[in-house]
């Protein structure tokens, strides 16, 4: 015979799991349920954690208050395991532990970024715009099954911080000059470098001591940025060595087919990016899709600003070290041309049409520095470039 819960969603009151034990990088459920108890007063129930049916698999935390805006942080305390059926009940508590009524306040997924015995960073992944948190132990031990049934103890106390980006990479917007195909031979000459034009979305890259942070080259209507961070995947679990932290790259968010390699259509890169992250994850899965970063600038070294002014080879020599420190798999340097006949060579490739990742044209950057030349590739009009 089945033991019968301790209470509804609740069948071990003692034992709560490591919270190490949390996969990271993958959707998990997620849950705040506003429980109005008649003992313990109403408070709000947060929870995630693999989707386990029956078993006890919701890691659970319960609070006051929410920490709804930016920088708004409470107190939270670590409650035993819940079962991952528990997520999807409302209704009411008729007695015993927990009595009282309980309702959905939101439901969806977070992703778990970073997990220690003492910390957990997640991300809220079903909204338009992620959400991340950071939780810091404060008190009582580290719990698992052992010390949770021998030490009798609560889960102790946590501290719930909203650390969601509130502020846009602040930056100078370059206006390009624009040359039509048949003027390109004019850009033929050693005095350019000729890159590859990215058929990809414009975006702005932070570095931060463990992640980088991806936004769009455009905030919202309200002035907030758009984050891409974990709709591109591959930004974090990194280590920036400290005097590369705070750089800010410029580059274009591209996606890929696999196992073909060639770059998906504007459209399609579009739906991705404006879906909920949890969504985008979910497309990217089902249209084999691999997103990816193509960075051709840097605006700040660290603290430094950069300008466009200084001479290329300064600004590539700092854009390769950075390089080094970025995954090899998610962000690449654009391929480049430096002799005539390289730079004929790559435009020839690009507008026959058989280039596997673009059909855009290239960008002529000047050597001695200053602002590059985008040259097209027949047919295609330049409304079609919105960096």
């Amino acid at each position: 015979m089945a033991k019968a819960e301790f209470a509804p969603g609740l069948p071990d009151p003692a034992r709560f799991g490591r919270v190490t034990t949390l996969p990271i990088g993958r959707p998990l459920p997620y849950v705040v349920q506003r429980h109005l108890a008649e003992r313990a007063g109403p408070h709000y129930d947060i929870r995630f954690g693999p989707n386990g049916g029956t078993r006890p698999t919701l890691f659970s935390w319960a609070g006051r208050k929410l920490p709804e805006k930016p920088g708004q942080k409470t107190l939270a305390f670590r409650q035993p395991l819940h079962t991952g059926q528990y997520a999807g009940f409302e209704g009411e508590i008729t007695s015993g532990y927990g009595k009282g009524v309980v309702k959905t306040h939101d439901k969806g997924a977070v992703l778990i970024t970073k997990v220690t015995p003492d910390k957990i960073n997640f991300v809220v992944i079903h909204k338009k715009h992620p959400e991340t948190f950071t939780m810091i132990r404060r008190s009582g031990p580290p719990v698992g099954d052992v010390t949770a049934r021998t030490k009798k103890t609560q889960g102790g106390m946590w501290l719930l911080i909203n650390t969601t980006p509130t502020d846009v990479i602040k930056h100078k917007k370059i206006h390009y000059t624009k040359v039509p195909a048949e003027q390109i031979h004019k850009l033929f000459d050693p005095e350019y470098l000729h890159m590859e034009k990215i058929d990809g979305a414009a975006a702005l890259y932070k570095l931060l001591s463990d992640r980088i942070e991806v936004m769009s080259y455009r905030p919202t209507t309200t002035g907030r940025p758009i984050v891409h961070t974990y709709r591109v995947g591959g930004t974090t679990g990194v280590n920036i060595p400290k005097h590369l932290v705070g750089s800010v790259l410029r580059g274009e968010i591209f996606g890929v087919r696999t196992p073909t390699g060639e770059a998906i259509p504007a459209q399609e890169l579009g739906g991705i990016l404006n879906s909920s992250t949890l969504k985008a994850l979910q497309k990217k899965q089902e249209q084999k899709v691999k997103l990816k970063n193509a960075i051709f600038n840097v605006l700040r070294y660290g603290k430094a600003p950069v300008s466009i002014d200084e001479p290329l080879a300064q600004r590539m020599t700092m854009l390769k070290e950075i390089m080094q420190h970025l995954p090899q798999d998610t962000f690449r340097i654009p391929r480049s041309a430096a002799t005539v006949e390289e730079q004929k060579k790559l435009w020839d490739e690009i507008r026959s049409g058989e280039y596997p990742l673009t059909h855009e044209g290239i960008v002529a950057w000047p050597r001695k520095g200053g602002k590059p030349t985008i040259e097209r590739s027949a047919g295609l009009p330049y409304d079609r470039y919105h960096s």
